[in-house]
């Protein structure tokens, strides 16, 4: 009886943690997110590739869907991050923010790619749209990456 209630108690813990990731729209993108790139291991070991190359293009364009007018958050993150806060040095707020609003927009873009696709929007050379959410997306990158190397810098001072 003693093994069984252990057993019972470890279930209700992973089907907590799978309720609590699943209520979240983040948990909903991380699911996703690992059916396709789970579709993507298979169909690149040719195990049911027309099958699961189908799916995987079902679940990219689900995670796309799912992250629609998220845009506007990054927005929202991006003003209260340039908002002056004695936390952060300046330049580190203004690089924070810089990275939201390129991540912004990427995302509003990629809404704009969703909606040509479903044939909701006409975009004229789409392909020019779909290299400019590149760009967006690699600048947030970068912003961000440089706003790291930043403070890294700064840990660093105060250290020595």
């Amino acid at each position: 009886a003693h093994t069984c209630l252990i057993h019972f108690i470890k279930r209700k813990q992973k089907m907590d943690t799978w309720l609590k990731l699943n209520s979240t729209r983040k948990g909903h993108d991380a699911i996703a997110r690992l059916l396709q790139y789970a579709c993507k291991i298979v169909t690149s070991w040719h195990l049911f590739p027309a099958w699961f190359q189908q799916l995987e293009t079902t679940l990219r364009l689900n995670r796309k869907v799912l992250r629609f007018g998220t845009f506007a958050d990054s927005l929202n993150a991006a003003r209260k991050k340039a908002a002056p806060s004695s936390s952060q040095e300046p330049f580190i707020r203004i690089l924070e923010a810089l990275s939201l609003i390129c991540n912004a927009g990427y995302l509003f873009v990629d809404h704009l790619l969703i909606l040509n696709a479903s044939k909701l929007l006409n975009l004229p050379d789409s392909p020019r749209w779909a290299r400019i959410s590149n760009q967006f997306w690699l600048a947030s990158i970068l912003h961000q990456l440089v706003s790291d190397f930043v403070k890294l810098g700064i840990k660093l001072k105060q250290s020595v």
